[in-house]
């Protein structure tokens, strides 16, 4: 769960307000208990908020917008989904906190409330969060107190016990404003209000169609400073959370889990304890003017290394960002080829729409050609069919559609881009914070000429998963196509440092010299697009540009080839007038560039016709 800004909620408001479910959840006695045991204290907070508070939160559709070292403050659309969430967090906080001396256990009071809230940057205001806050305040340690349009909204729904405290003067509240405790303590043999949400592991074992699940043990730093260690601290919790955004994944921090098992277990151990089927390790290293990261991973059934990779990074820049983002890409990469090895091992009949899903992936992932994306395609059409609810095989269907309009393979485009559209409007109506859905339709956007619209797609995209390398060189793309060639490179060269192997990699280098073609940087451009062509030689338009680049630089002959592989991979698009009529090919500034470098280049190496 991550604190969330809040312009991107409330400003599609009229007048920057909403009506809203707000909760404030504050820790009984804080400064007491940090007096009383520091560190203890905060590593049971910490794992309270990783096992429970953090995945209550997004079971009932919250989102925490300001944290303090012993407060929340979280939004919810739905006020049933707020006061669940709270019922939950309340009656499982005693059973974590079992064992613990009365004295030195964690609790909470919470308020929740129903208002207009207005943001302010990162910030919220006005009554409905002023009133939730004060409610807090008045509330029994372990209790929840809600307002009356909270009480009133949820009595007939839930069965709830409430308890009247009357109209309250609450401080710098104007009108009084009246109050309802819920009773949470069951009779002795009464049930619980709700039954509980699973711990995490709980959970793995649970879901055991789940092949792709594994604990992120905290990264060990070697001859680092202890100003650095901060840093190394910082790059396991990025890492952790940014891995489990990725479809299909369950992700699991070491340092929380440890809590609950022996200190002296291995991470294989401990993550086979949990019921995970990875884990991956690792450690950072300092020198005078590198940074050396190495990570392992690891399957906990046999205790095999699975796959190493080693790698240097420059320590100045964004330090913390590159290793996060490349560790990421890498092992998700890795850990989706293994999923598929292990499914391919179980009988086909046996496959579970997700393990279709995994395996679509897997395709989806490998170098582009037609087999494989028919393969992916096969994969997330089957899943679909076995589950008609999942969102990751619709993602999957309108990426290959998507794709396959783009590289030229569709015979039915119009068909292909009215259902890409549709499936992922589906997902973003039912989670509009699914990162990759904005991805892809980003790309369709994109597709359809509607570059604006694209570029915002893509900035949501990177604002929920900053790390993500195809989110950065699609960004890069839709800029160039924008005529901001300078502004697109240096996202397509950060997308070429977080994943310098990928399969996106060739496609990488393939914009990269676009761009430089449109700038007029000849050499920049022939470099990055014959490392394109060396990655993958099917892309058409790696082989258009060196064609224009080469042209440009009067070395024909070369020219003259590329344009021909360029044409026998896209026979459609055998004249200047054929690639006008590109539907991207719209913005007045691009169509400027174009014009002067590519028709320029492509004249020369022999594209004549211009109709």
């Amino acid at each position: 769960m991550y604190v969330t800004g809040t312009s991107d909620l409330i400003g599609r408001a009229v007048g920057g307000r909403k009506l809203i479910a707000v909760l404030h959840a504050d820790m009984v006695g804080y400064s007491r208990l940090i007096q009383l045991d520091d560190m203890g204290t905060l590593e049971r907070l910490r794992t309270l908020r990783s096992v429970l508070i953090d995945p209550e939160i997004y079971d009932h559709g919250g989102r925490i917008v300001q944290t303090g070292g012993d407060s929340l403050l979280i939004i919810f659309d739905s006020i049933e989904g707020a006061v669940r969430c709270a019922v939950n967090v309340q009656q499982q906080v005693p059973d974590h906190e079992r064992g613990v001396p009365p004295e030195r256990a964690i609790g909470f009071r919470i308020g929740i409330n129903i208002g207009d809230v207005i943001a302010d940057g990162t910030n919220l205001h006005g009554d409905g969060v002023n009133v939730a806050a004060r409610l807090q305040a008045t509330c029994p340690p372990g209790g929840i107190c809600v307002s009356r349009a909270v009480r009133d909204h949820v009595h007939d729904r839930l069965d709830l016990a409430f308890e009247e405290l009357g109209a309250l003067s609450l401080k710098n509240i104007a009108r009084p404003v009246e109050a309802f405790v819920l009773r949470l303590k069951p009779e002795a043999g009464e049930p619980r209000l709700f039954s509980p949400a699973p711990l995490p592991f709980q959970r793995v074992r649970q879901a055991k169609q789940r092949r792709l699940s594994v604990m992120v043990s905290p990264l060990r730093s070697l001859g680092i400073s202890e100003e650095l260690e901060h840093l190394v601290e910082g790059i396991t919790e990025d890492f952790t959370a940014d891995l489990s955004q990725l479809p299909g994944t369950f992700v699991v921090g070491g340092a929380e889990a440890r809590g609950r098992f022996s200190m002296s277990a291995s991470p294989t151990d401990l993550a086979r304890e949990l019921g995970l089927a990875y884990v991956i390790q690792g450690s950072i290293r300092a020198s005078a003017d590198r940074i050396g990261v190495n990570v392992q991973l690891i399957d906990t059934g046999s205790g095999a290394l699975i796959w190493a990779e080693r790698f240097d990074v420059d320590p100045g820049g964004t330090l913390r960002d590159d290793i996060t983002g490349r560790l990421v890409r890498v092992c998700y990469v890795k850990l989706t080829d293994d999923v598929n090895r292990r499914i391919e091992s179980v009988p086909p009949q046996d496959w579970t729409p997700y393990d279709l899903v995994m395996r679509g992936r897997a395709f989806a992932g490998r170098p582009l050609s037609k087999a494989n994306r028919q393969e992916a395609m096969i994969c997330f059409e089957q899943a679909l069919d076995g589950d008609p609810d999942s969102v990751d095989a619709r993602i999957g269907i309108a990426f290959v559609l998507i794709a396959n309009i783009a590289d030229g393979w569709s015979q039915t485009a119009a068909q292909d881009i009215a259902r890409a559209e549709q499936l992922l409007l589906d997902v973003l109506h039912i989670d509009g914070d699914i990162f990759y859905a904005h991805v892809w339709m980003g790309v369709l956007r994109r597709l359809q000429g509607r570059l604006d619209e694209s570029l915002i797609e893509l900035e949501t995209a990177l604002a929920l998963a900053p790390n993500y390398p195809v989110t950065m060189g699609q960004l890069g793309v839709t800029l160039a196509f924008l005529g901001q060639p300078d502004a697109a490179i240096p996202h397509i060269e950060r997308s070429l440092l977080l994943a310098p192997h990928d399969a996106a990699t060739p496609l990488s280098y393939s914009f990269l010299g676009i761009c430089h073609v449109l700038l007029g940087r000849i050499e920049e451009a022939v470099t990055a697009l014959r490392k394109s062509r060396a990655g993958n030689s099917r892309f058409f338009h790696t082989h258009l540009a060196l064609a224009a680049a080469l042209g440009l630089k009067g070395e024909v002959d070369e020219a003259g080839a590329a344009l021909r592989e360029a044409i026998e991979l896209r026979p459609e698009m055998s004249s200047l007038s054929d690639l006008r009529r590109l539907p991207w090919l719209i913005h007045p500034k691009f169509i400027a560039l174009f014009e002067a470098t590519f028709c320029v280049g492509l004249r020369r190496a022999g594209l004549l016709r211009d109709e």
